[in-house]
């Protein structure tokens, strides 16, 4: 089956959509086409990569979707998987064009989102969800199927009989450097890593405060953090802040690294921090980079959110924390590296849970039995389509017509 994966959003090196979708696709046989900005490091993974150019503004994502689109209908792809909320508006135009299949793949619950974008004025945000919310639900008519990330938003896409396929690690990356049938060697600096998007809102502050109590009774404690800053101001905000600090030799701001490489850098750590403020949109989120400390066998210090707390607690891979106390934060990772047995144990749990309970590889099936669904060409719709009595088609229209007046009634439920 050939396969588009469109993003004009991501980068192409993201985790979920090239290391697990796109290279699972690629190995089950399918042709697999990524439409997505342009990548200083290869995309590889037998992907084959349909470059966009970046844009510059938001303005500017307009003009790159328009490219996108007709990328992808040059393409002549028997399925389309897309990966962003604003290219719900190309499903309509592709499956006109091209016959395909659609697929939508939810990675945020957007309209938790929008109540909180720091760019988007306070009093707009409700509405805005709201709009939002309409928009979705009409173009959603022309989508075939929808996949979820996460179980939280299930409720939201209930009628759509959405397909979870959640963000677990894959193992497969991971096994060389888990290297789980040898002990795990544990420095006694200690080394602390946080991998992911870098911003305040996600305890970048809190983290760099919880390492100068650290060093007073650590003093070659060091901790990696790996990620884009957002805002890109960011990055000299924390420059400044670890100056201030005096934890120069401490801390290193890594930047964006490939996953391999982040993957390497985490698996040479001691403890894994998730530190992120009580947001919305986090409270019920799966936190990824977590399973991903946990599989290489760190024991991690994270937000107690209620969902998280319970897999830490059921696992006993950690401990969790109020994420806007420093003292707790401090307190929580020198509980941890005090005693160097505990700190074994602890991560050895963590890893057997991940492997038996939360690892892509199960998900993968998922994902691939969607697909097998759709094996019905595209050339098979429309000879299928082509056979159908004109007043059966004014029926079908009428059916739809219908069907989106009431979507529309009802979307800010």
């Amino acid at each position: 089956m050939k396969i588009g994966v469109l993003t004009s959003v991501h980068p192409a090196t993201d985790t979920r959509i090239l290391f697990k979708q796109a290279a699972s696709l690629v190995r089950a046989g399918h042709e697999v086409h990524l439409v997505a900005r342009e990548s200083p490091n290869p995309v590889g993974c037998g992907v084959h990569h349909v470059t966009l150019p970046i844009p510059k503004s938001r303005l500017g994502r307009i003009a790159t979707c328009l490219q996108l689109y007709r990328k992808a209908v040059a393409l002549r792809c028997d399925v389309y998987h897309l990966h962003d909320p604003e290219l719900l508006t190309l499903a309509a135009p592709l499956k006109r064009a091209t016959g395909a299949k659609i697929i939508f793949d939810v990675h945020e619950d957007v309209r938790r989102q929008i109540r909180n974008k720091y760019w988007i004025p306070r009093w707009m945000r409700p509405s805005l969800a709201v709009v939002y919310g309409v928009l979705e639900r009409l173009c959603l008519l022309d989508v075939d199927h929808v996949v979820i990330a996460e179980d939280s938003y299930a409720p939201v896409y209930a009628r759509y009989q959405a397909v979870p396929v959640r963000n677990y690690p894959t193992l497969q990356l991971l096994a060389p450097l888990g290297n789980w049938s040898q002990p795990r060697v544990y420095s006694r600096r200690p080394k602390l890593v946080y991998c992911g998007t870098v911003a305040k809102i996600r305890g970048a502050m809190e983290m760099l405060e919880a390492v100068k109590i650290l060093a007073m009774s650590y003093p070659g404690v060091h901790l990696s953090i790996i990620g884009s800053c957002f805002p890109v101001e960011l990055e000299g905000e924390m420059a400044a802040k670890i100056r201030e600090l005096g934890i120069a030799d401490n801390v290193k701001l890594h930047g964006r690294l490939p996953l391999d490489q982040a993957m390497e850098v985490v698996a040479h750590c001691d403890v894994g921090l998730a530190i992120l403020h009580p947001d919305p949109n986090y409270l019920h989120s799966l936190p990824t980079k977590m399973f991903e400390y946990m599989a290489l066998r760190l024991p991690v210090v994270v937000s107690n959110f209620v969902l998280w707390k319970k897999i830490v607690d059921e696992t006993g891979g950690g401990r969790t924390v109020n994420p806007l106390s420093v003292p707790e934060i401090a307190a929580a990772i020198g509980a941890i590296v005090r005693d160097a047995e505990a700190l074994r144990a602890m991560g050895q749990r963590a890893s057997i849970a991940v492997r038996e309970n939360y690892s892509w590889e199960a998900e993968a099936k998922r994902l691939l039995a969607l697909y097998e669904s759709q094996s019905t060409t595209a050339a098979d719709e429309l000879r299928r389509e082509a056979t159908v009595p004109a007043s059966a088609e004014s029926s079908i229209v009428s059916a739809k017509s219908a069907r989106a007046t009431d979507l529309v009634s009802s979307a800010g439920k």
